[in-house]
């Protein structure tokens, strides 16, 4: 080979390294052109459980809407009765929480009530999340020790139910629920039924 050919074929070797991309480079373009994976049966199943969760939440409100409007209606009850009373609820609440798969909210709750005679209780809540995307759904349950004062005896209250809700943007939390307060009364379900809509905000 003469030195002008050997010249012109280090030329085009040249010429082929800088037209062709990095390994790194190709790996990348290969990681972007890979679509996304579609949604798993368990994901599309749990956000319909939410979506259950939260019509029944709806029709708890809308059966207790009769008793709330009465005890609201009936000016007897009210006549002559000091009903004001100053509430607030201070409490620890602590967060275990596995990315992507598990967060349970649980703490420690001290409601205090004041007016004729003071009155609180020490609430225990436990909430599992199941995380599905921007989505979640899981059971709420707790414990309650009341102490209600004025020669009222003491209590304890089991909750039970279930919520789900959805995140936006990572940050804002909505949330429904359907849940009775006292499971462990025989009448938790006519007395003691109840709903919720809630918005949360998580901070980092």
């Amino acid at each position: 080979m003469t030195l002008d050919a050997a010249l012109a074929a280090k030329v085009r070797s040249r010429l082929a390294d800088d037209v062709t991309p990095p390994t790194s480079a190709r790996v990348a373009a290969l990681a972007f052109s890979q679509q996304a994976p579609p949604s798993s049966v368990f994901a599309r199943f749990s956000l319909k459980a939410a979506a259950f969760a939260c019509v029944l939440a709806l029709g708890a409100v809308a059966a207790n809407y009769t008793a709330i409007k009465g005890a609201f209606d009936d000016s007897t009850q009210l006549a002559g009765q000091n009903v004001s009373y100053f509430a607030i609820t201070p409490g620890v609440p602590f967060r275990i929480h596995i990315p992507g798969f598990l967060r349970v909210d649980t703490g420690l709750y001290l409601p205090l009530s004041f007016d004729a005679s003071t009155s609180f209780s020490l609430d225990i809540p436990a909430q599992a999340f199941f995380a599905l995307g921007d989505a979640f759904v899981g059971p709420v349950t707790g414990i309650r020790f009341n102490a209600p004062g004025g020669g009222i005896d003491s209590s304890v209250d089991i909750p039970l139910g279930i919520a789900g809700g959805y995140t936006l943007g990572g940050r804002v939390d909505l949330k429904v629920q359907l849940r009775t307060e006292r499971i462990n009364d025989a009448n938790w379900a006519s007395q003691f039924l109840g709903g919720g809509f809630g918005v949360g905000l998580r901070l980092p």
